[in-house]
Parts: C-alpha cells; sequence; structure tokens
C-alpha cells in the first residue's frame, strides 16, 4: 500500500511540475510549440517501418483502429495542455519523407492520415490556435497540398540536401501562398566557409518578404 500511494503521489507531482512549466508560458515574449508524436511517427513507432507501410494495404482495419486510438489520446492532450496555455503552433513530429519523397503515398496519406490530422485541427483552432506544422525531414513536397485538407498548414525543417533539382522555397511558397515554413537554410554550409554561408544567407530576405518564414538551419549541425 506504502508503495501504491508513493506511485500515485509521484504521478501527481509529476502532473503539478508539468502544469507549473505550462504555466510559466502564459506571459512569454517568444513563440512557443506544443509538440507530439504524429500519426505516420505512431505507426512506425508501434509496428516497425516496413509493417507500417504494409499495413496501409494489408491491415486497414487494424491501422483504422490505431489512428483512432492516437487522435482521441492527442486531442484529449491538447485540450489540457490548452487549458493553461496557448501556444502559437502545434508542431506533430512525423519524418514521413526521406531523400527522394513521401514513405507514404499522396493517395493513402488522404484516405488515413488527413481525417486524423482534421480531429487536432479542430480542436486546436477552437482554441485560438490556427498554425500546425509537420516536423518531416526529407522532400515532402507531394504530401503538401495533401495534409492541407486536414489542417496542415506549415512544415518543418525543409531540408535543403535533399532539394538539389527540386522547387526552392521561394517557388513552393508561391504555389501554395497559405504555407508557412520553417528551415531551409542548408547546415552543411556551415562547414563549407563564409562564401558558402553567404550564399545561404543571401536567400533568406526573399522568403521574409513573402511572410510566413522563419528562417533555421535545416536540421542538427553534425560536429
Amino acid at each position: 500500500m506504502a508503495g501504491q500511494g508513493a506511485g500515485r503521489l509521484g504521478a501527481g507531482a509529476r502532473a503539478f511540475r508539468r502544469r507549473l512549466a505550462l504555466e510559466s508560458l502564459r506571459d512569454r515574449d517568444y513563440p512557443a510549440s506544443l509538440w507530439m508524436y504524429g500519426f505516420w511517427a505512431f505507426l512506425r513507432r508501434m509496428l516497425g517501418f516496413e509493417s507500417a507501410c504494409l499495413a496501409f494495404h494489408e491491415e486497414s482495419g487494424l491501422l483504422r483502429d490505431m489512428l483512432d486510438f492516437w487522435a482521441g489520446y492527442l486531442v484529449a492532450h491538447i485540450e489540457l495542455a490548452l487549458e493553461v496555455f496557448t501556444p502559437d503552433l502545434l508542431m506533430i513530429h512525423e519524418d514521413v519523407a526521406y531523400n527522394h519523397g513521401p514513405m507514404v503515398s499522396p493517395q493513402s496519406a488522404a484516405e488515413f492520415l488527413v481525417p486524423c490530422y482534421a480531429r487536432l485541427a479542430d480542436c486546436a483552432q477552437a482554441r485560438g490556435v490556427d498554425i500546425l506544422c509537420i516536423d518531416c525531414d526529407g522532400l515532402p513536397d507531394a504530401l503538401i497540398p495533401v495534409l492541407c485538407a486536414g489542417g496542415i498548414n506549415a512544415w518543418s525543417p525543409f531540408e535543403m540536401v535533399c532539394r538539389d533539382g527540386r522547387d526552392d522555397l521561394l517557388t513552393l511558397g508561391r504555389r501554395y501562398p497559405w504555407l508557412r515554413m520553417l528551415g531551409g537554410m542548408n547546415k552543411l554550409a556551415l562547414a563549407q566557409g563564409r562564401a558558402a554561408i553567404n550564399a545561404v544567407v543571401a536567400t533568406i530576405p526573399p522568403l521574409v518578404e513573402r511572410g510566413g518564414f522563419i528562417p533555421m538551419i535545416d536540421h542538427k549541425v553534425q560536429e
């Protein structure tokens, strides 16, 4: 009994500390996001990469049950967090693309994932948060107009090493005027000297002028 009581007290203390941390964000003077694992990330973690890919075609019933559970779980936690503070955006970790394109087809994303994102968007927008951002490495371009139907209107970090021969960010932004972008500064330039860094910096002003853009390094900086 004593151990059970200590466990409940520990859980209560952790919840209290989390609430205090969120309350400290109410009067901030900087942007803040509410971060969460997204739907593809959840499937991949639970099933493994190959099984998650196959499930869209071979286990669609199981897939829908899993996605429905995760959507409900995320909505419940978003509601709890937004009772305490209002973030500037939801940041949804997915990593649903690699260097040549998405891991999930646009057709499967539209059928299975868009309804789930729409549940998050409805919850967030009803509480004053209108930016939902996908955190996805690689080349996600084919999914950008698809997931927009579920309320996804921002993407990050736009790995520039994957964009050789592809649309630059200004072209992408002009194609999708509603799109917010975070990232876009090639991390590899940091190891290539001042001229390479200046070339990256020179691409930033037109994107800032367009609006809806926060320049950041496009991935973890390697040693």
